[in-house]
């Protein structure tokens, strides 16, 4: 029986996405480091060191529906080793590539990020063949293993897509992130610490991101209907940081002296502006966000207060 193999399943985008697909009735192949259960009956196939060999070892006489790829090293602000990004983020992505195309996979869908693009030096939102980073390491290590992953991939046969995600919120963020630790602010009651807010984002819930995966992934199987390449997923509207936080303290009833805007400083590093331009991905396979801002904020919210993970 060929299978459905997700990577970073038991991550925040991914976990999403492979209850989505299990609600589906989908046979599933989780390619986990550690053995971690999201979903009743999904095949979990244990490699806890992501080599091309053991990747290649592990999927050896596997038939593969298609493949979605979301697993990466340097999400988590402690994961800062180079060989490890490198070794994880593009030698194991061109690994899968390559194992994908071998067991007949009829697409594949990689997580790509907005890191990948450099700075931009004008607020204007960015398409799929802006300028991309060089100097920070996960950014490039990231932009690096989607543009050789498509090159290995067209010299394969293989359909595939490189989903840029812009600014992902939503249920089962990691704690440090900022929609987590608001909700923690807000129940505690005490005085939240922030930047003056000023950076403007572009946020997408996370139920639309991986409908976009999905979306992307369906048509792309059908190869008239999709061509190989990268896609912005992102909504093209820019939020301010200090809107978003208002806009939840809004939804919860918070106290608005709660909101410590100007607490901590602002990164050196942090880009003032960063938005996706989402044409290509709306003409091409028909997507745009579902949900508004206000409106994925209240469910993320509603979620945090039942304790709900649907």
């Amino acid at each position: 029986m060929t299978a459905i193999l997700v990577t970073g399943s038991t991550g925040f985008i991914g976990s999403r996405l492979t209850r989505r697909l299990a609600a589906e009735g989908l046979p599933l192949l989780l390619m986990q480091r550690r053995r971690t259960e999201v979903v009743a009956g999904a095949e979990i196939l244990l490699v806890p060191e992501w080599t091309p060999v053991a990747i290649d070892s592990a999927l050896k006489g596997r038939r593969l529906e298609s493949v979605f790829h979301l697993a990466a090293y340097g999400v988590a602000p402690s994961d800062r080793d180079p060989h490890s990004m490198m070794r994880v983020n593009l030698a194991a992505t061109l690994a899968l590539v390559e194992a994908a195309a071998r067991a007949g996979a009829k697409a594949m869908l990689i997580a790509g990020s907005s890191a990948e693009y450099r700075a931009p030096t004008a607020p204007s939102p960015l398409s799929e063949d802006a300028p991309l980073e060089i100097e920070k390491l996960y950014g490039a290590s990231k932009a690096a293993a989607g543009i050789a992953a498509l090159a290995l991939a067209r010299s394969l046969g293989l359909p595939l897509a490189v989903a840029r995600l812009f600014n992902v919120f939503g249920p089962g963020e990691a704690a440090h992130r900022l929609l987590p630790s608001l909700v923690r602010g807000f129940a505690a009651r005490k005085r939240i610490a922030l930047s003056p807010g000023q950076q403007v984002r572009d946020f997408v819930h996370v139920d639309d991101a991986v409908a976009a995966f999905c979306l992307l992934a369906d048509t792309l199987r059908v190869r008239a209907q999709l061509a190989s390449g990268v896609y912005n997923v992102a909504s093209g509207v820019g939020t301010s940081v200090r809107q978003f936080v208002e806009t939840a303290a809004l939804a919860a009833g918070a106290d608005p002296a709660l909101l410590g805007f100007g607490d901590i400083p602002m990164r050196p590093d942090d880009v003032p502006w960063l938005i996706g331009n989402s044409h290509l991905i709306a003409s091409r396979a028909s997507w745009s966000p579902r949900l508004k801002l206000a409106d994925g904020i209240a469910l993320t919210l509603d979620d945090a207060a039942t304790g709900i993970r649907t």
